[in-house]
């Protein structure tokens, strides 16, 4: 056997012999960590908001505003889900997640997020001024700390030092979207 076709056979054998890549998340599981982190209902909220609260949707009336949110919604959530998909990676390290989110430490942690989620919805809908930032080890115990920070030190935690998916639409997926709500809702899309 030449060098070369050892060499492909080799690499070829050990890829085939490596440990198995695990699965990406299913819907389920994506909707399990989006829920623990406060992120269930707010491309809703956004959405629902913008539309409700823009000056270019102002014109059309509360049924049609429905019907678009109606339209939007669903491709809005599906490019969440995926980028949470992407961010987490595997059911694992969301498994992970819900496991810290049952401890003591965990369960602080984690409903400091829903709140700056919370917060930073409020903000971007509503206007509200932001609030302090969390204080997230403000009311812990020395013993939940550890939790926390044994945690942000794991695989999973690690998921926070990842830059979040891009979970924009694209243009064509935009124009496709203002056609269907031209032909369901019988409105042109105002642009927004």
């Amino acid at each position: 056997m030449k060098p070369f076709a050892f060499a492909a056979a080799l690499v070829a054998g050990l890829a085939l012999s490596g440990p198995a890549v695990a699965a990406p998340p299913t819907d389920a599981e994506v909707a399990q960590i989006q829920q623990l982190l406060g992120f269930d209902v707010a491309i809703e909220r956004v959405i629902a908001g913008k539309i409700d609260k823009s000056e270019a949707f102002e014109r059309l009336s509360e049924q049609e505003r429905g019907c678009i949110k109606g339209e939007l919604l669903p491709r809005f959530k599906t490019s969440m889900l995926d980028s949470f998909r992407s961010l987490f990676g595997d059911g694992e390290t969301i498994a992970a997640w819900t496991s810290f989110g049952q401890t003591k430490g965990g369960a602080k942690f984690v409903a400091g997020m829903r709140e700056q989620v919370k917060a930073n919805i409020d903000n971007a809908v509503d206007g509200t001024p932001m609030a302090e930032p969390v204080q997230f080890f403000k009311d812990m115990e020395a013993d939940e700390m550890l939790q926390v920070v044994e945690f942000m030190q794991s695989p999973a935690g690690k998921v926070l030092e990842r830059d979040f998916p891009d979970a924009d639409v694209s243009p064509a997926q935009l124009e496709e979207l203002g056609q269907r709500v031209s032909q369901r809702c019988g409105v042109e899309m105002p642009k927004a």
